[in-house]
């Protein structure tokens, strides 16, 4: 009886040459997927791109002036002299 199936190194060798470029067997095998594939890069590249552009957008609109204020005002709270704070709960234990 005969091996219905090719054996893979036959398969290797027909798809990928020993040049490792494309086979016209593989090129004709991938062909239908080709716009299709096309299309879904396009679209990613696409969602990507929008994602970046909001992001830098919504970052370049936010108000970072009163973080400087909050950093003075934690640092007034947490320093040694006012007695305010976790050091007031070491000292009162």
């Amino acid at each position: 009886m005969v091996d219905p199936y090719i054996s893979r190194k036959e398969v290797n060798t027909s798809y990928r040459p020993k040049n490792n470029l494309m086979s016209p067997g593989l090129q004709r095998a991938r062909l239908p997927f080709r716009a299709r594939n096309a299309i879904t890069g396009l679209t990613l590249a696409g969602f990507v791109t929008g994602v970046w552009a909001y992001s830098i957008s919504a970052v370049k609109q936010d108000d970072f002036s009163d973080i400087d204020e909050e950093a003075r005002a934690l640092a007034k709270a947490n320093s040694p002299g006012t007695g305010t704070g976790a050091q007031t709960e070491e000292k009162s234990s």
